[in-house]
């Protein structure tokens, strides 16, 4: 995790919610000894807090911000801040953008569809029976992954799933970064794509754009 906080008399707001959070808080105070950070707000309003770092935002926090400016989530996506019902529109909303969040991703995507692909709960059956019947092997080249969502993760997990053989198509909401798939782009689009999926990766935000999607 990158910092560019200048610590200045900002203070820092982080809820830990969980262990990856705390990791972050860790780091965090390791790279700027100098920022205030506390993890827990108190009955009243905190003016001096500007900046608020979690993964989910639970109602009732933000309004005791009044000078809260940045909402930075510390997981890929933002949707956990976004669904807060009181943060003010005026509040900044970001997101970590790591190289190694791709790669995780990437990795379980690989997982889940390597396991159905290969037969994975046929061969656990014959394991627990004592049994051993050969499976053909499918040919990957001849399965589409269509992946929705070609950001900063989806470019990630559609270069590895394609590296592993499969035909890889994407779907963004709007034009996508340089990815070596086919892509189609907008509602125009969705149907033509999703026709021709085996297998559907969704790596969208959840927001009010996407939802019902």
């Amino acid at each position: 995790m990158t910092s560019h906080f200048e610590a200045g008399n900002h203070k820092v707001l982080m809820l830990l919610t969980s262990d990856f959070v705390t990791s972050r808080y860790e780091e965090l105070r390791a790279r700027v000894p100098t920022l205030k950070i506390i993890t827990e707000l108190g009955t009243e309003p905190d003016p001096d807090v500007t900046a608020l770092f979690s993964f989910k935002l639970p109602s009732g926090i933000a309004p005791r911000l009044p000078n809260l400016r940045l909402a930075a989530s510390v997981g890929a996506g933002a949707d956990g801040i976004l669904a807060a019902p009181d943060l003010s529109e005026n509040v900044r909303v970001t997101r970590v953008i790591e190289p190694g969040l791709g790669l995780s991703m990437a990795q379980f995507v690989a997982l889940q569809i390597l396991a159905q692909f290969r037969s994975l709960p046929k061969l656990r059956s014959q394991h627990m029976a004592g049994e051993w019947r050969r499976i053909p092997v499918p040919d990957a080249s001849k399965v589409t992954v269509g992946i929705m969502g070609l950001g900063s993760i989806g470019a990630v997990v559609a270069r590895v799933i394609k590296e592993l053989g499969f035909r890889v198509i994407g779907w963004t909401r709007s034009d996508a970064r340089e990815v070596n798939v086919p892509v189609f782009v907008g509602k125009r689009d969705i149907r033509r794509f999703l026709e021709q999926c085996d297998y559907l990766v969704c790596l969208l935000p959840f927001t009010t754009e996407t939802v019902g999607l």
